[in-house]
């Protein structure tokens, strides 16, 4: 009879230890024990009344509670931490409670590692900034551009934010140089930047998109043409002008106004006086160009050669 109890227990054991199994076979997370997961989510604000402005912490951590196979497939875009700003009645440090929400088909529990987090109130107010304009990049060799000429519609914006902020903010719109490829008006983004140089996150800037009219010309043309010598006076008696040259012999005009270096093929030089010169001369003068019109170089050497008359029959 004991044998046969024995036998019995036996096949109760086993039999318990196959059913345990096959639960944990089937089951198995249901019984994982509770972890913990750490995450950072960044802190949204609600039910701040009007007349306040509010500079939260960044982020805050937020912890999720359940089972190793869940929590790995939890993350930070899935969660939600709200400070409730409904008590705020003043300026300064005000401690709201946090509030968090996460997926509820995970079945994991979520909660704030710090229940409430210290929020700094100021008074929201408003002020009208004139827009600057700042480049970046390289402008397109075939345009030219100044930016005192430039057109920003509006010129001035509104901006609404904390005091502190508002007072010493200014609005800047970023304009790449590298899109003026031809002449037109572009949108750029104003933002406002604080005098550390960085974006005021906290100042709302309306409109946010302003008009810029960079008042671009198209560049103007290049032309490279011969230098003639100009020349005046007379050598002294017994002597001949052999040869001038200018050097460099060529320059390259630059000119602005359409058409102005349409029909120039060769500029000359001011005016080189000879009386009296016995002996070859090199002198430096100036480009001579129309109003409008600028030379590379604007000055060059002119070399004069000069010598002794030839007797006919070409013996000095």
């Amino acid at each position: 009879e004991q044998k046969a109890l024995k036998q019995n227990n036996v096949f109760l054991y086993a039999w318990a230890l196959a059913l345990a199994l096959l639960l944990w076979f089937f089951f198995g997370s249901e019984f994982e024990l509770e972890r913990k997961k750490e995450v950072y989510v960044p802190l949204r604000l609600q039910n701040l009344p009007a007349k306040f402005t509010a500079s939260p912490p960044d982020a805050v951590t937020v912890v999720a509670m359940g089972p190793q196979s869940r929590l790995e497939s939890l993350h930070s875009d899935d969660l939600k931490a709200v400070a409730d700003l409904s008590g705020v009645v003043e300026t300064g440090s005000y401690d709201a409670p946090v509030r968090v929400e996460g997926p509820l088909d995970l079945g994991l529990k979520y909660k704030a590692k710090f229940p409430r987090r210290k929020v700094i109130i100021d008074d929201r107010t408003t002020a009208l900034k004139t827009v600057e304009l700042f480049t970046i990049g390289d402008l397109p060799k075939s345009m030219l551009f100044d930016p005192k000429h430039a057109l920003i519609t509006p010129s001035q914006v509104k901006i609404t934010g904390p005091k502190a902020d508002v007072g010493s903010a200014h609005v800047r719109a970023t304009l790449g140089l590298q899109k003026l490829s031809t002449p037109g008006s572009l949108p750029a983004e104003a933002i406002a930047y604080g005098t550390d140089g960085e974006q005021l996150l906290s100042v709302t800037v309306e409109p946010s998109q302003v008009v810029v009219d960079p008042r671009t010309l198209s560049a103007p043309t290049l032309w490279t043409v011969l230098v003639n010598p100009s020349l005046r006076g007379s050598v002294a008696p017994g002597y001949e002008v052999v040869s001038a040259q200018a050097v460099p012999s060529q320059v390259e005009l630059r000119s602005e106004l359409p058409g102005a270096l349409a029909n120039v093929s060769r500029v000359s030089t001011t005016f080189v006086n000879l009386d009296g010169l016995t002996a070859t001369t090199r002198v430096r003068v100036a480009v001579s160009t129309e109003t409008g019109v600028t030379a590379d170089p604007p000055d060059v050497d002119m070399l004069i050669k000069i010598a002794p008359v030839r007797a006919k029959g070409g013996n000095p």
